[in-house]
């Protein structure tokens, strides 16, 4: 959970740069979860505190990277039927 916390902290950060060291986290997540930690496996709630820090960023390009990060979680609930990441 605090993974998730810090996501969810720097979703409602205003400093600049915020939604990338968000995405950040969830890359280091995933790495982590794949490599076999399965107290990293990124969630439904983490995905939306990523597409919700890039929604909230003002910067060129976020509603482009909301939309691929939104894309991939459809994939990959598609793939592996995984309620816990299923989007809402």
């Amino acid at each position: 959970y605090s993974y998730n916390t810090l996501i969810n902290a720097w979703s409602k950060s205003r400093e600049r740069g915020s939604a990338a060291r968000a995405e950040h986290v969830l890359r280091v997540m995933r790495q982590r979860f794949a490599d076999g930690d399965e107290d990293f496996k990124p969630n439904t709630r983490t995905m939306t505190s990523v597409i919700d820090a890039w929604a909230k960023s003002g910067e060129k390009g976020a509603a482009k990277r909301a939309e691929q990060i939104l894309d991939n979680m459809i994939v990959n609930y598609e793939t592996s039927r995984d309620p816990d990441v299923r989007p809402n």
